[in-house]
């Protein structure tokens, strides 16, 4: 007997992840050619649903498999919100080493807690950048007023509001069609999706900003996959495996590749300086009046400096930390993905995740860690 496997996105063909869903698909179909048929859907904006819709599409039996944004679902899951940090990810090797260390298994059985699906890996589909149809975006006084669309997501709101911009909150479909009316609203998203969405027809000023590191997790639901026999169980999850390793490969020259359908007398490409970017972490650290967002590049630099800094651990606190659990929780796995870097491995508990706390006792946490 032959078994069914529904494929989904939410993007077009080109993009980074709907290859990235190809590479997943072609695997499964090489080890198992008589055992699984698969059929793609690459984008369901076109069959109706919106980006968000990939979830209860899953679970509701619409779709077997499929991608979104780990910016969906930080709220229920609120490990996921340190890929909604700005400037946290220097580089993608401080997300790979994350991601396929213990923070996945971590993410996984959050899962299995909170939701009736399953987490088969974390994708990237590269680091998020400024456009807009009017200016350039080189300083946080570029952004003043500037409409700029956002993600559903809690904490992105607050980031793009303390540099100036006027958050607007759509779906990516939704967003389209503003644009499309003649609506002037900025956005920001991975170059891959900036193109493969047509965005750059109406945004000629792109920033080379990289805020923010855009990761994608592959999902399924968990009862059909616990009711496939064994061996496809075993293929689906080596395809995701193979397909995250793949597509690394692939981001690493997309930007590049998008890049040069861009010609210099249509387009104003700016890269962010090492000045200009510490401009924006700056605002991020001095424009705010409650403990939020806005106060990690400061806490991650003195995580940086105690990670990295000290030969040995000692107990560290954090002076008036009156931050929320979300917050809480980021800042440990941020200290997770700075040990990471040294080539540790961990065991956490999830007591450390759970528990509030008034300052932060690294002699306590170091005491859960096998290194």
């Amino acid at each position: 007997m032959t078994i069914s496997i529904k494929l989904a996105g939410y993007q077009p063909h080109g993009s980074l992840l709907s290859q990235t869903l190809k590479l997943f698909s072609d695997f499964i179909q090489k080890q198992l050619p008589d055992t699984v048929s698969i059929k793609i859907s690459n984008n369901i904006m076109d069959l109706g649903y919106a980006p968000g819709a990939m979830p209860d599409a899953i679970e509701s039996g619409k779709f077997d498999l499929g991608y979104i944004a780990t910016s969906y679902f930080a709220k229920s899951i609120p490990e996921l919100y340190i890929f909604d940090l700005p400037f946290t990810f220097r580089n993608k090797i401080q997300a790979y080493r994350l991601v396929d260390g213990p923070f996945t298994s971590m993410v996984a059985s959050q899962f299995e807690k909170k939701t009736h699906l399953k987490l088969l890996n974390i994708w990237e589909y590269g680091y998020r950048h400024f456009t807009n149809d009017s200016h350039p975006i080189r300083r946080p006084t570029d952004c003043q007023n500037l409409p700029i669309r956002t993600l559903l997501n809690e904490l992105h709101p607050i980031m793009f509001k303390t540099l100036g911009f006027k958050p607007v909150t759509l779906q990516v479909n939704e967003f389209l069609k503003q644009l499309k009316a003649g609506k002037k609203i900025a956005q920001e998203n991975a170059l891959t999706n900036y193109y493969n969405f047509g965005i750059h027809e109406f945004h000629h000023h792109i920033t080379l900003s990289s805020h923010l590191l855009g990761m994608a997790i592959l999902i399924c639901k968990r009862e059909l996959f616990e009711n496939w026999p064994r061996e496809i169980q075993e293929v689906v999850t080596a395809a995701a495996h193979h397909a995250t390793l793949e597509q690394r490969k692939i981001a690493a020259i997309e930007e590049e590749v998008v890049l040069q359908n861009f010609s210099p007398d249509n387009y104003q490409i700016h890269k962010l300086t090492d000045e200009e970017k510490s401009l924006f972490e700056d605002a991020l650290i001095t424009h705010r009046s409650s403990p939020n967002i806005t106060s990690f590049p400061k806490l991650w630099r003195t995580l940086h400096k105690l990670c990295l800094g000290k030969k040995s651990w000692h107990r560290f606190e954090f002076n008036c930390f009156q931050l929320s659990l979300p917050e809480r929780q980021a800042i440990i796995l941020m200290a997770l993905m700075l040990i990471t870097t040294t080539s540790s491995w961990f065991i956490i508990s999830q007591n450390v995740l759970t528990t509030p706390r008034s300052g932060f006792d690294v002699e306590r946490f170091t005491s859960l860690i096998v290194t």
